[in-house]
């Protein structure tokens, strides 16, 4: 295994007892990774992976649930951190977790300019499959230009996970 925490230190190790499956953590990337040694393989592979923001968040907001008459609850986290990262986190489902996806900004800037970290979040869950319902606010970012500075809000959609054209 070379490098499994992205080359953060590993915090903490330990064998599940009578199993072929080890699991590492790291404080430093916030993540649980579990692996599997299989007989004849050299090398163990990757079982299962928890991560979240690498740094702690500062804002959580439940989110979701208002039209299921079953469970009317929330079914996931929206959260943000110093980190840049707006991150939907699911309360059922470990695999539908997931980042919002910065990529049509970055190509759309063209500039290599960074949004800095999200400060404060707003959404609305009135016809959230029909427009963006998550607006944004961040801190003043430097990108590779460092006497260049970028701050403004966003809008981003719950439906796709992405940012908006604006």
């Amino acid at each position: 295994m070379q490098a499994p925490h992205s080359g953060k230190d590993v915090t903490h190790l330990s064998f599940i007892l009578n199993e072929p499956v080890l699991v590492s953590a790291s404080d430093d990337d916030n993540s649980i990774i579990m692996w599997l040694f299989e007989k004849g393989q050299l090398k163990p592979r990757l079982l299962r992976e928890r991560s979240g923001h690498a740094e702690a968040p500062h804002m959580i907001r439940f989110y979701g649930g208002q039209d299921d008459p079953n469970m009317q609850g929330a079914r996931n986290l929206i959260t943000c951190s110093k980190d840049g990262n707006l991150r939907d986190i699911s309360l059922l489902n470990e695999l539908q977790s997931m980042n919002f996806s910065k990529k049509k900004q970055l190509t759309k800037m063209n500039d290599g300019l960074d949004s800095g970290s999200v400060n404060q979040f707003a959404f609305s869950q009135f016809r959230e499959n029909d427009w963006q319902n998550v607006l944004t606010c961040h801190s003043e970012g430097q990108g590779k230009a460092r006497d260049t500075v970028h701050a403004k809000p966003y809008l981003w959609s719950t439906a796709n996970h992405s940012i908006a054209k604006v």
